[in-house]
């Protein structure tokens, strides 16, 4: 990943952060998340699935993508942890 690609996703983290999710989670991966989850507000779908749309325009499957990119770095770190 380039240095801009680093700090965009940094950004992403602390934004998401900000707004109430996860530290692990990016704002795409929780978007994302809300689309796949029966529990999430019906507001909070239909923003997930504008946006995830949009950017699906520029990056297919990209809020998909980033579910899976979260759940990997997740494993990473408990495989981490229980060495």
């Amino acid at each position: 990943m380039t240095w801009w690609g680093r700090a965009l996703y940094f950004l992403d983290k602390v934004a998401n952060t900000l707004t109430g999710g996860k530290r692990w989670e990016t704002i795409s991966s929780r978007m994302g998340t809300c689309l796949e989850s029966p529990d999430c507000p019906k507001a909070g779908k239909a923003v997930s699935r504008f946006l995830c749309g949009a950017l699906h325009l520029i990056d297919k499957n990209h809020c998909h993508d980033a579910i899976e990119r979260m759940r990997a770095e997740l494993h990473q770190i408990k495989s981490e942890r229980e060495a």
